[in-house]
């Protein structure tokens, strides 16, 4: 019970934290910024500044609450981008700090990001349009988590088949908030408050939009080599254009369980699902019984498994093999996250996993469930000769 309670927080939680670990931009002429405004219910409390650059952060000064709410901060912008505005350190706001405008700001100390107003500044009013989208996304996700949650107290037994129900409906709600979050991009194009909407999306948005999201990036293609955030964005964009889909799959070779050298080439000819996994992981292990089902089901229409363990322990996951009863192609280097598979498809969580065509070609990146089976019907159909026609 409380697993799975954790399980449906830490869906927010990830989206919620990925969302403001941003990096200060490039560009190091200093220059005076003036940021005011009033803070409800701050009477008296230290208002901080920090410049952000990835994971670290740089003070650049303290101004405290006068008794009629307001505050003024005049500091000298040594680098162009993202800064902190907070109270303490899990209540803050981010800014875009990088010419001489007047930044207003209206909020609550309570919570300086609900309901926050930023003012006089293009940049800023669309980051403020993020945090607002992003506290609705945050309510709606509570309400479901309140209806399920006590369900599951309720009736242990029941909380995979809750789980899933859950999780659809988060993914559906999470899908319109996305979609939100792309309009404002597009209606914003070469803001860097834009950055700040990869909160939004998690990999697989990504890769199916990368050429979106290429585009976006486009303005800070030179002048940015110290920012980490952008650089890392930058590549991820890089290596999920080189992994899309209609590329090429990238060939492995690794042992099987009997120490052969099998080849994913070997396997040309048929559909195959690239799964990559490993013993100690639960979702992974969570999943299996799926695959499992759908290669039974599909095996005699030329689907197949290709299993990469990032096992580091043969014994473990030979044992796994068995347990779950994988009968597929099971290969590893049983060199864990070091493998060379997590270099070349690019990926740094697991369950990952690629459809891959006859011809060798990637087709969909992570199916899970019913959205597998749907895309080899859908494989399958497209190979059937059209009878309609004379």
């Amino acid at each position: 019970m409380n697993n799975e309670k954790l399980k449906m927080k830490n869906q927010l939680f990830a989206l919620l934290f990925l969302s403001i670990l941003l990096a200060a931009c490039g560009g190091n002429s200093a220059s005076s910024h003036l940021i005011s405004g009033t803070i409800e219910n701050g009477v008296g409390k230290t208002l901080y500044l920090d410049n952000i650059n990835g994971a670290e952060s740089v003070r650049m000064g303290t101004t405290e609450i006068k008794n009629d709410g307001s505050f003024t901060f005049d500091t000298k912008i040594v680098q162009r981008g993202f800064y902190r505005l907070g109270i303490t350190p899990s209540n803050y706001i981010l800014l875009v700090l990088d010419s001489t405008e007047h930044v207003t700001v209206e909020a609550n100390a309570d919570s300086l990001l609900k309901n926050v107003k930023l003012k006089n500044s293009k940049e800023n009013e669309v980051l403020g349009q993020y945090f607002n989208l992003m506290g609705q996304y945050k309510v709606s996700y509570d309400s479901l988590y309140q209806y399920y949650g006590p369900m599951v107290d309720k009736d242990t037994t029941i909380a995979d088949s809750i789980g899933i129900v859950f999780t659809n409906q988060n993914e559906t709600l999470k899908k319109k908030y996305t979609a939100d979050a792309k309009e404002i991009i597009s209606n914003n194009e070469g803001l860097m408050a834009n950055i700040y909407a990869f909160g939004f999306f998690d990999d697989n948005d990504i890769y199916y939009s990368v050429d979106f999201f290429e585009k976006m990036l486009k303005p800070f293609a030179k002048g940015y080599d110290n920012n980490l955030q952008i650089k890392s964005l930058q590549t991820t964009i890089v290596d999920f254009k080189e992994i899309g889909p209609g590329k090429p799959a990238p060939e492995i070779k690794m042992q099987n369980p009997a120490g052969e050298m099998v080849a994913l080439s070997s396997l040309k000819g048929k559909l195959v699902l690239l799964d990559f996994w490993a013993s100690w992981c639960g979702p992974c292990r969570k999943e299996n019984p799926n695959i499992v089902a759908v290669y039974n089901k599909y095996k005699e229409k030329g689907f197949t498994v290709f299993s990469i363990s990032l096992d580091d322990k043969k014994e473990a996951w030979l044992q796994a093999i068995k347990a779950d009863k994988l009968t597929w192609t099971n290969v590893s280097d049983l060199s864990g996250w070091q493998s060379l598979a997590s270099k070349l498809y690019k990926f740094y969580a697991i369950p990952t996993s690629f459809l891959i065509d006859r011809n060798g070609n990637i087709l969909k990146r992570n199916l899970r469930g019913k959205d597998l089976e749907i895309a080899i019907e859908d494989y399958l159909a497209a190979e059937q000769p059209d009878t309609t026609q004379n």
